[in-house]
């Protein structure tokens, strides 16, 4: 530091101490709290943002789902999603969402956002920033949108009337609950393939279904096939041996899997008019 290490006294070096020590260290101290508080205030903005992201492109997808169910039928029943906030959380969700920060250049640092937030901002943060018990588990579940939204099913009458899937599910027989769970992937995969129903398709729409319609009678069997041939999918069914006569006549192709001994056989069969099975 240039100083001179001959001298009889430490006047140099304790002028030194006392400047760092006193002036440059609490400097430090003032700069380093600081670049941390703006570092979790960063965080916490880039988290709700993100949150905020996710939650709104759960609720176009949701809406792009709608669009592809809205034309389309089952039976002369029609479907349609919901997404709501979660009735426990929904105090979360409208901070999340709230147009405070969306417009405007608001963040968590301006008054009117961090007045009327104020409790659930502490709140939220404190569950996955303070440490303790569960907390591996309380930070998969706030930082993921999932958890401050319900997601159902509507079913929609012909009589108007509207039934949702978690209120009915565990009354409903086999049959009943598979409709749904086929009404979910076709919009899926109607939304995934991003073809256009009102025009001519030309992409591939294959989907595969493994014990198809294992649980339904014939008229559901039927009504599901033309609800396939609605969204124009090329599907393949592999289906249990007693569906086939439900299924046989309403399809392109019948190909039948036979195992002889360690052999393996690929029939293509189909049925006549009068119901005979024709291999």
């Amino acid at each position: 530091m240039g100083y001179d290490i001959d001298k009889k006294d430490n006047v140099e070096y304790v002028a030194a101490w006392s400047e760092y020590s006193e002036i440059k260290l609490p400097e430090y101290i003032s700069k380093i709290e600081d670049a941390k508080n703006k570092a979790f205030e960063q965080y916490r903005e880039d988290f709700l943002s993100k949150l905020q992201l996710n939650i709104r492109k759960a609720e176009k997808q949701i809406k792009q789902l709608n669009e592809n169910l809205r034309n389309n039928s089952f039976g002369e029943d029609t479907y349609r999603f919901r997404v709501t906030p979660k009735e426990e959380y929904k105090r979360f969700y409208q901070m999340i969402t709230d147009q405070l920060l969306v417009l405007g250049g608001y963040n968590l640092a301006s008054d009117d956002f961090n007045e009327k937030y104020s409790v659930e901002i502490e709140e939220l943060f404190a569950l996955i920033t303070d440490s303790g018990e569960d907390y591996e588990r309380r930070v998969r579940e706030f930082t993921n949108y999932r958890t401050y939204l319900s997601f159902d099913l509507e079913v929609i009458g012909k009589d108007g009337q509207t039934q949702r899937l978690s209120k009915t599910l565990g009354k409903k027989s086999g049959g009943e609950t598979q409709t749904p769970f086929y009404i979910a992937v076709l919009a899926s995969f109607a939304q995934i393939y991003r073809f256009n129903r009102d025009k001519e398709p030309n992409t591939i729409r294959i989907i595969i279904f493994d014990e198809a319609f294992s649980k339904m009678d014939s008229e559901r069997i039927s009504q599901s096939i033309q609800l396939l041939r609605k969204f124009k999918f090329q599907v393949v069914l592999s289906a249990p041996a007693d569906k086939i006569p439900d299924i046989a006549e309403l399809v392109d192709c019948n190909l039948g899997v036979v195992r002889k001994g360690n052999q393996t056989l690929v029939l293509p069969f189909s049925y006549n008019r009068e119901g005979d099975l024709i291999v």
